[in-house]
């Protein structure tokens, strides 16, 4: 693998950057700020950096994930506790699909994704207010256009997931306070989830920080980002537990990654600045930027669009 390069994309300082997706269509970085309570478009050139463009949708609720639909008719972004589609151009809401847990009045949806099919996969959290014990009233959801499917309960903080090459592996995080990443048979036919095993344990090592977003590249391994960690994304062999790669961002809160450019070839990292001190800002003054890391050696594949056929 070749000398890795991490690079300023943007400087955003976002209050909560986090769920970045390549749009190859439109050759942008769309990525949310979950506190800032808005959906931005970051423009790439031909290379996969930024031209220094980036439009930004305001938002009167928090959204935690932006994926454009199958029919290009809008995006998908979850809202709180509610998911809609939106107009990609003013942020208005076409539909509101569906919405869970009314009585948790403090829970929102946090990392989500799409499976190989269209259908949506994503999870709830309780943010955190204090000391341990940290609350565990998340849970896991899919929707498939017509049905919303609950598949698990008992979660702290839902986080990145994602799929194996060949679409039979589920993996699945909670941050806290179980600080591991899951994996789990996964059936696409009747879209069901069994067999839960620990895929990678970050609760052996403080170093590690806390397993945030990730997405998994051409080779079938999954990258993490890792708030509070020494080596903050970490490339990891999610069959045998083996860390392969560490990259070190500038930041203090590294949240998310995906791959994306015309060649698949960058990795782009999201931050943020929640929660950070005056000590860690100063020190890490690029904290809430949007970063670039190229020369990895290793491309990523293009991320699955909401499948919209059947709600719009």
């Amino acid at each position: 693998m070749t000398t890795p390069t991490v690079s300023v994309l943007l400087e955003a300082k976002a209050e909560l950057g986090e769920a970045p997706f390549y749009d190859p269509k439109a050759n942008e970085l769309i990525w949310v700020d979950i506190d800032g309570m808005s959906v931005n478009f970051t423009s790439l050139d031909e290379t996969g950096g930024s031209n220094s463009i980036n439009r930004k949708l305001q938002l009167k609720e928090k959204p935690s994930i932006a994926i454009p639909c199958k029919s290009g008719k809008g995006l998908l972004v979850t809202l709180g506790r509610k998911l809609c589609i939106i107009n990609r151009d003013n942020g208005n809401i076409l539909k509101e699909l569906f919405s869970v847990e009314p009585e948790k009045e403090n829970n929102r949806f946090n990392d989500c994704k799409c499976d190989r099919l269209g259908r949506f996969w994503g999870g709830t959290l309780c943010p955190p207010s204090g000391p341990p014990p940290f609350p565990t009233e998340g849970n896991l959801y899919s929707y498939d256009g017509v049905s919303v499917k609950h598949h698990l309960s008992g979660i702290g903080i839902s986080n990145g997931l994602d799929w194996s090459l060949d679409g039979k592996t589920f993996y699945y995080t909670d941050s806290l306070p179980k600080i591991q990443i899951y994996s789990f048979d996964f059936d696409e036919t009747s879209s069901t989830i069994s067999n839960q095993k620990v895929a990678i344990d970050y609760s052996t090592s403080r170093d590690l920080g806390l397993p945030d977003g990730l997405c998994r590249d051409s080779e079938g391994k999954l990258w993490v980002a890792s708030p509070n960690g020494k080596s903050n994304v970490t490339r990891w062999d999610p069959v045998t537990g083996e860390k392969l790669l560490e990259l070190q961002v500038p930041v203090v809160k590294p949240t998310s990654c995906c791959f994306g450019g015309p060649k698949y070839d960058t990795l782009y990292v999201t931050s943020g600045l929640f929660n950070a001190g005056p000590e860690e800002i100063e020190k890490f003054p690029l904290s809430g930027s949007i970063f670039s890391v190229t020369g990895l050696g290793v491309t990523g594949l293009p991320a699955n669009l909401f499948d919209d056929s059947k709600c719009m």
